[in-house]
């Protein structure tokens, strides 16, 4: 391990599949490229409130390692869990206490994640907290939205230009930011493509997954549409629906839906489905990843204010998988040619590795 100690800051934390997964591969990734990282626990609620839920969820999370299924499914035990052992990290840190920060590591990197979406912005995310002469670096950090608003571009620019490099997750964060700074901003791959699916099975779990192909899908959105495609492709196919969804109606469908499953059962149900179907930017990534069949639907209205399909389009037109955005019923199921798929996505993970070790090399040398 080399000697230099990388503070990341993520919303590594979030009791959603994606966020602890991007998380995980990231430092991951720094890890396997020989250097030590971990996770800024920065919380934005009062102190009381964090901590009390983080030993309640401590106590909760050894109860039922002791006692299996006696906790309740919707205190998400799954991705608490998860984090805690497979996710290096601080102590819960309020902002006022950011400053005991002061010393502790040779560079900073923020990323990946929509942490910089201006509708939910922290400046924090913006390494705001951090000392004027450590080298700070983006990794994959996505803007998420279709434009910075008039209001904050004050507050990007601030933080932004105190940055040593910045990279981004889509090629329309890229130019939103590079006109706004006036250079050239990088986009990389999200971090969980950094990943082999050999990797990601070494921790992926299989249990509950059943012997029968069925249909994967993980759903966050509640269009109607959607539903009915899935169950016409699953109807006209002969395959069994597990989905992932919050959505009370998708019981009734006669899906199996469990709302709950954390990140390595996840993977799991990526493994080994038949097709995946999705309107989520991680359900599309894992499974290019695993190289499974699937068709991703936009959550987002193209002229909604908050429209985060851009992401989702980015990654389909790098690799050419653009017929895999739907917009109307799939009558059958197409093969991906994955040998196609892999030499785009080689060339890609090569570029972002790349530009991840560079930022790397750059802080901790110029951190000594």
């Amino acid at each position: 391990m080399k000697s230099c100690d990388i503070g990341l800051i993520s919303w590594h934390y979030y009791s959603n599949v994606g966020s602890n997964l991007q998380a995980y591969a990231l430092a991951r990734k720094i890890n396997d490229m020989g250097y030590s990282c971990e996770y800024i626990n920065y919380r934005k609620n009062t102190p009381k409130d964090s901590f009390i839920r983080h030993i309640l969820k401590e106590i909760y999370s050894r109860i039922d390692a002791i006692v299996p299924n006696i906790i309740p499914p919707r205190l998400r035990l799954q991705s608490y869990r998860f984090v805690r052992d497979y996710i290096p990290q601080t102590g819960l840190i309020r902002k006022e206490k950011l400053k005991t920060l002061r010393g502790r590591y040779k560079m900073y990197m923020c990323g990946s994640d929509q942490i910089w979406a201006s509708n939910v912005l922290d400046e924090v995310y913006l390494l705001s907290f951090a000392e004027d002469d450590t080298p700070k670096f983006s990794y994959a950090s996505s803007v998420g939205l279709p434009n910075i608003p008039a209001d904050k571009k004050d507050l990007y620019l601030r933080n932004l230009k105190r940055f040593d490099k910045i990279t981004v997750r889509e090629k329309q964060g890229a130019d939103l930011l590079g006109q706004l700074l006036g250079e050239n901003i990088e986009w990389v791959l999200d971090p969980t493509l950094l990943l082999s699916a050999d990797e990601w099975r070494q921790i992926a779990r299989y249990y509950s997954v059943p012997e029968e192909k069925y249909i994967f899908c993980y759903l966050l959105g509640e269009n109607p549409y959607h539903r009915k495609w899935i169950d016409d492709i699953a109807e006209k196919n002969g395959l069994r629906v597990i989905c992932i969804s919050h959505n009370n109606e998708d019981r009734k469908r006669g899906w199996y839906v469990n709302q709950y499953i954390g990140p390595r059962e996840f993977l799991g149900y990526i493994d080994r489905a038949a097709l995946i179907m999705t309107d989520s930017f991680h359900g599309m990534v894992l499974s290019i990843n695993f190289k499974k069949n699937f068709y991703v639907m936009e959550r987002f209205k193209n002229d909604d204010a908050i429209c985060q399909n851009s992401r989702i389009h980015n990654i389909a037109t790098a690799l050419k998988l653009e017929n895999r955005i739907i917009n109307d019923y799939v009558s059958s199921i197409t093969d991906i040619d994955y040998n196609k798929v892999d030499c785009y996505l080689e060339k890609e993970k090569e570029r972002s590795v790349k530009a991840l070790s560079d930022m790397l090399n750059r802080g901790c040398n110029k951190g000594v």
